[in-house]
C-alpha cells in the first residue's frame, strides 16, 4: 500500500537532457528549485505518485556498478548532495541517450519525506522525465481586459518515464517502482534496463506481498464495480484472505481462490484478474510458493474485520457471513440484522 497523504517535498532539482549528437547543450542546474516551485509541486503531489503500481516492485541490480544506485545512496545519506548527485545522474542518462530513438527531455529529481509504504514511513526520491511538450493557454484578467498567452510546457500528469525509490532495503537495492509510456525497441527498454538497471522482486516475500495486495485490490476495487459488493461481504473476503495466509504454510492459487471466494463466478473473476495482472506485469505470479510470515505480518493490519457505521457503531466480523443481513426500513434507514447463539 502506498499512502502519500502526509508526504511533503523537501527539495527538488531540474535538468534538461538533449540528444548527445544534436546542437543543443546538456543543461545541468547548479541550484535547487525555489520555494515557489516546491510549493507548486506539493500542490500536485498526486501526479507524482499515482502513475506507479506499487504491486510491481523492483530493486537495483549490479549494485557495485550501478550509477543510479550509487548516487541515490549519496542523496539519502545527505540531501544537500541532491544538486551534484542529480547532475551526475542526468549526465549519465545523457550519455546513454545517443540512440536517435531516445527523445530529449526535461529531467526532475524530487526528495520526498513522510511517504508511507506498507507499514513504514519513509523518505523517497522520485526521478521523472518528460519527453513531450504540450500547448497551454495562460489567462490573465484585469479590469476591462482578459488576455491570453499561449505557450508550450510539460504536463505534470503526463510524464513519459519515472521511478520512485524508497529508502528501505538499501543493501538489497532499495525498493523501486517504475513507470514508463509504452514504446518499442531501444526507446522502450533504455529507461528500466539501460539507465536504472532494475530487476523485479520475485522471492517468497514478494510473492506473498504481491498476492495480498492483489487480493485486496480485487476485493476493494474490482468486485464493488463488477458485483456491487457491500461492505460486510468485503470484510468477509478480507478476513478469509487473512485467515488463509495466516493458517497455511504453502500458497496454492486454486486452493486460495476456492477457500476465500467460494462461489464459482467470483473464483473465475479472481483468476481472470490475476491473469490480467500477469499479462501486464514484469512480475510472474507463481501458482505455488512458501508463504512468508514476515510479508504477511507487514500487510495484516490492512485486512481489518471492522464494519464502521456512521460514528455510532463498529461491528467486528470474524466468522460466518450468513449471520449478518443488510436492509433498509420503511423510513429509508439502513440497518444490519445480526444473528447469534449466545452473548460472550
Amino acid at each position: 500500500m502506498l499512502d502519500f497523504s502526509a508526504a511533503r517535498v523537501l527539495t527538488a532539482c531540474l535538468h534538461r537532457i538533449p540528444h548527445p549528437g544534436g546542437d543543443a547543450a546538456l543543461m545541468l542546474s547548479e541550484q535547487l528549485l525555489d520555494s515557489s516551485a516546491i510549493a507548486g509541486l506539493e500542490a500536485h503531489l498526486a501526479k507524482f505518485f499515482k502513475p506507479f503500481n506499487v504491486i510491481e516492485r523492483h530493486a537495483f541490480s549490479d549494485l557495485e556498478e550501478n550509477k543510479v544506485y550509487e548516487d541515490v545512496g549519496k542523496i539519502f545519506k545527505d540531501v544537500q548532495s541532491l544538486v551534484p548527485s542529480s547532475a551526475e545522474i542526468a549526465e549519465y542518462l545523457y550519455r546513454l541517450s545517443d540512440d536517435p530513438a531516445i527523445p530529449s527531455g526535461d529531467f526532475l529529481m524530487v526528495y520526498f519525506q513522510d511517504v508511507q509504504l506498507d507499514d513504514e514511513m519513509l523518505d523517497a526520491i522520485g526521478i521523472y522525465k518528460w519527453e513531450k511538450k504540450y500547448a497551454y493557454g495562460s489567462i490573465k484578467a484585469v479590469p476591462g481586459t482578459v488576455s491570453m498567452e499561449v505557450g508550450e510546457g510539460i504536463a505534470l500528469d503526463k510524464m513519459d518515464k519515472g521511478c520512485m525509490i524508497f529508502n528501505t532495503l538499501a543493501d538489497e537495492g532499495y525498493t523501486v517502482c517504475v513507470t514508463e509510456k509504452a514504446a518499442s525497441g531501444v526507446a522502450g527498454s533504455y529507461w528500466k534496463h539501460g539507465f536504472l538497471r532494475v530487476a523485479p522482486c520475485n522471492d517468497n516475500f514478494h510473492q506473498t506481498r504481491t498476492y495480498l495486495e492483489l487480493a485486496k485490490q480485487f476485493i476493494q476495487q474490482h468486485l464493488p464495480e463488477e458485483r456491487g459488493l457491500n461492505k460486510a461481504d468485503e470484510i468477509s473476503y478480507m478476513q478469509r484472505t487473512a485467515d488463509y495466509f495466516k493458517g497455511e504454510d504453502t500458497f496454492v492459487r486454486n486452493d486460495f481462490a476456492k477457500q476465500v471466494f467460494q462461489e464459482d463466478d467470483v473464483i473465475d473473476s479472481f483468476q481472470n484478474f490475476g491473469n490480467n495482472f500477469n499479462s501486464n506485469s514484469n512480475i510472474a505470479l507463481e501458482d505455488h510458493f512458501e508463504i512468508s510470515d514476515q510479508a504477511f505480518k507487514k500487510q495484516a493490519k490492512f485486512f481489518k474485520s471492522i464494519l464502521k457505521l456512521d460514528k455510532n457503531f463498529h461491528i467486528y466480523i470474524h466468522g460466518n457471513r450468513e449471520m449478518i443481513e443488510k436492509g433498509v426500513d420503511e423510513q429509508g434507514r439502513k440497518f444490519y440484522k445480526i444473528f447469534y447463539q449466545q452473548e460472550a
